[in-house]
């Protein structure tokens, strides 16, 4: 995977948040949203800058805030 030059740039929260399509990549590879708490996901951002998705950690917290 290629990398750009330079510093990676700073997010905004609603540029982060657009990452959770990791949960639809995880979900088209595996074939179901049972994702193990501590699986890491890496996707390629918006800007192509690689990202690590801490993606069970995601799930679970949406799950207990009463999310789908």
């Amino acid at each position: 995977m290629s990398v750009p030059d330079g510093l990676k740039p700073e997010r905004t929260r609603e540029e982060a948040f657009s990452i959770a399509s990791a949960a639809a990549a995880y979900r088209a590879r595996v074939g179901h949203l049972e994702v193990p708490c501590g699986h890491v996901e890496t996707v390629t951002a918006f800007d192509g800058w690689p990202e690590e998705v801490r993606l069970g950690v995601w799930i679970t917290t949406a799950r207990s805030r009463g999310q789908p």
